[in-house]
């Protein structure tokens, strides 16, 4: 990882812990206990995304696990599939996808996210060409003050995920349910039929995000896609 990505690392998980203990849902930042349904879904995160190699865990090239797999590792003890099949239904960002195959076993996946490398998240995405581009009228990606002006001159990067992630609004607009933070300072607004007619790859997953791999070796989206910027 590059020392420019490394820098975005280290200020994007500062600037989303908001510089120290993190307070909401489930009684975190030392309210109470963190809820069954938070911690699960926490795991689960972590596993299809990034974690399953770690883990042991087979996964396959669309990034589905096998439930029963999951189910079996120490931190998953005392869940079953239906606890795990209503998190999925539940969750208010849709994070998750879950299928049941000709085995009768029940698989599940991320929405978005990976950094898995047998993952090709292109395979189950939909690709976003100039034949369907005014369905994305908004295209944002959400940020903090702090690596504005590093962004401002080298462009977005995708750092240790396959995409860079966007949003088609702000958050709490219609439809809009991931691809942004609720505390991001800068929302950057992104000419999306610029970077397609440069050949730039888009794609938008079920819950609505949408996703670039940026370009070259380290996955950059350059400044000059940036249509407008603004501050909250």
């Amino acid at each position: 990882m590059s020392q420019i990505q490394n820098f975005f690392r280290r200020v994007l998980i500062m600037a989303a812990q908001g510089g120290g203990r993190r307070g909401g849902r489930g009684g975190r930042g030392g309210q109470g206990e963190v809820s069954e349904d938070v911690k699960v879904s926490k795991y689960l995160s972590w596993v299809l995304r990034h974690g399953a190699e770690k883990e042991k865990l087979p996964i396959d090239e669309k990034g589905f696990i096998p439930l029963k797999a999951i189910l079996s590792k120490p931190k998953m003890k005392g869940y079953d599939e239906g606890f795990v099949q209503k998190i999925v239904d539940t969750n208010d960002k849709k994070r998750f996808v879950t299928e049941r195959r000709d085995d009768g076993q029940l698989y599940i996946r991320a929405a978005q996210g990976h950094s898995i490398k047998c993952v090709n998240a292109e395979k189950f995405m939909k690709r976003i060409t100039m034949e369907n581009v005014n369905e994305y009228p908004t295209v944002v990606h959400g940020t903090y003050r702090a690596p504005w002006k590093v962004i401002e001159r080298d462009g977005l990067c995708r750092m240790s995920r396959q995409h860079i992630h966007m949003a088609v609004g702000l958050p709490g607009e219609n439809e809009v349910i991931s691809g942004m933070r609720n505390k991001c300072q800068v929302v950057i607004h992104i000419n999306l039929r610029l970077a397609l007619e440069d050949g730039i790859p888009f794609y938008a997953s079920e819950n609505n995000v949408v996703l670039t791999p940026g370009i070259g070796p380290d996955g950059y989206l350059p400044s000059k896609y940036f249509e407008k910027v603004t501050f909250r």
